[in-house]
Parts: structure tokens; C-alpha cells; sequence
């Protein structure tokens, strides 16, 4: 089954944009064994994203700014209400992060990489929508 999670972005916080996104993508994953990144653009989106794939696993990266990203940030809000309420303060961005199945378990090592990927972005407060709760903050 597949999940997803946000990586929320304060002021301040890098990165600016889907293409700091992709350098920083480049620069972490880059040397991995059968990895691939590309920018894509979605049918119906304006936006591009990241597709990420290591062999027959994939996961997707989107970068979210400014209106778009208000109302899906004022419902982590209201989730957080009682755990976190000081959680989303001050972003205004977030990184959305869609992780493919992976029923044998083969990508186990990716998926792990990838999460910790968003949890290291200086700044980020990584949340996890299936659980309801954060990750990092």
C-alpha cells in the first residue's frame, strides 16, 4: 500500500522551489545503485514534480507554495490541534511526498532513506497524515 507524508517548510527553511528541490535530490541520491530523478509534469497540474525511481520502486515529490498549499496546511492544523498546535506556525510551504507500495519489502532501505532525506532538511517539520502525528519538529 502506498503512503505519503509532508515535509512543512517555515520561513526561511530551504528549499525555495521544485528545482532547489531536484539539486538537493541530485546531490543526496544521485551515486545510489539503479537510481533516477526527473522532473515531470502531471496531466491536469500546472506544477511539475519529482519522480524518483530505484529499479521498479518509485516515489513522488511535490513542492507546494502560497495559496495552494494554505488549505492542506490549515488541516495538519487542525489535526495537531491538541499534540502540536505550535507545528504549522509560520509555514507557508510544504513538500508532499507520495511513496509507492512495496509489498516484497525490497525497497525498505529507500523508503527509510527518503524519509530521513526530508527529516534532515534544516527546518522541516515532517508529518505523517495515515498516523496523524509528526516525525520531527
Amino acid at each position: 500500500m502506498s503512503f505519503a507524508m509532508y515535509a512543512l517548510l517555515k520561513e526561511g527553511v530551504q528549499p525555495h522551489g521544485i528545482e532547489e528541490l531536484m539539486a538537493r535530490v541530485d546531490a543526496q541520491f544521485s551515486r545510489a545503485k539503479a537510481f533516477s530523478a526527473r522532473l515531470e509534469s502531471q496531466p491536469f497540474a500546472r506544477d511539475k514534480s519529482i519522480r524518483l525511481e530505484w529499479d521498479t520502486w518509485s516515489a513522488d515529490l511535490h513542492y507546494t507554495a502560497g495559496s495552494a498549499a494554505a488549505e492542506n496546511i490549515g488541516e495538519i492544523a487542525k489535526r495537531l490541534r491538541d499534540s502540536a498546535p505550535s507545528a504549522t506556525e509560520g509555514v507557508s510551504r510544504y513538500i508532499y511526498a507520495v511513496f509507492a507500495s512495496d509489498p516484497d519489502r525490497s525497497h525498505t532501505t529507500q523508503i527509510v532513506d527518503l524519509m530521513q532525506f526530508l527529516q534532515d532538511l534544516d527546518g522541516a517539520v515532517v508529518f505523517d497524515p495515515q498516523q496523524n502525528k509528526l516525525l520531527s519538529n
